[in-house]
């Protein structure tokens, strides 16, 4: 980390000023110099305040791979509801494979909604973000349920968002509380 000095005249001698090296040393995963971490550090614990490390900071694009990877996934599984081609990836695989079990959860979330009534655009939104959820695991569950969120918001149409957000937090509830 570089830092700016500056040059200060001193009795007609011009000498560097900088902060000392313990301030110069390593930045903290969280992007902070060590100095300002211990004053975030108090307030944090005065306040509940939160440091959000780099990663958090970033801010979600729709440019994200993995945003796009889903949009793709989901446009794909939006069109095998009417015309039946191969799959162009092993998630579309996968959730094929696991579509009953996918359907019976869902059944069990929004149980007065029929499969054949729910928009089909939701359906392969919900699809996806169940078999993540249920068999996937690989990302947190809320991260999920946001990404189907916003494909929702995306592709769906004004209820969609509500619709997904109320299946989606109903299972993630059911699975929380066959835990306990």
């Amino acid at each position: 980390m570089l830092v700016n000095t500056t040059t200060r005249k001193k009795e007609g001698n011009t000498e560097n000023k900088r902060p000392p090296d313990y301030l110069l040393s390593r930045v903290s995963p969280t992007g902070f110099a060590p100095y300002r971490l211990s004053k975030l550090r108090v307030l944090q614990r005065t306040s509940g305040f939160k440091i959000k490390t780099e990663k958090e900071r970033k801010m979600k694009t729709p440019y994200d791979p993995r945003h796009q990877r889903r949009r793709k996934i989901v446009k794909n599984l939006f069109s095998q509801f009417f015309l039946k081609q191969p799959f162009v990836d092993q998630v579309e695989e996968k959730i094929f494979e696991n579509k009953n079990e996918i359907h019976q959860l869902i059944q069990q979330a929004a149980p007065e909604w029929p499969l054949e009534k729910i928009n089909k655009i939701d359906l392969a939104i919900l699809e996806l973000a169940v078999w993540e959820l249920k068999f996937a695991k690989d990302q947190p569950p809320k991260v999920i349920i946001d990404e189907a969120i916003e494909l929702a918001k995306e592709f769906g149409s004004e209820s969609s968002p509500a619709f997904i957000n109320g299946t989606l937090g109903f299972l993630l509830n059911s699975k929380n509380e066959t835990k306990h």
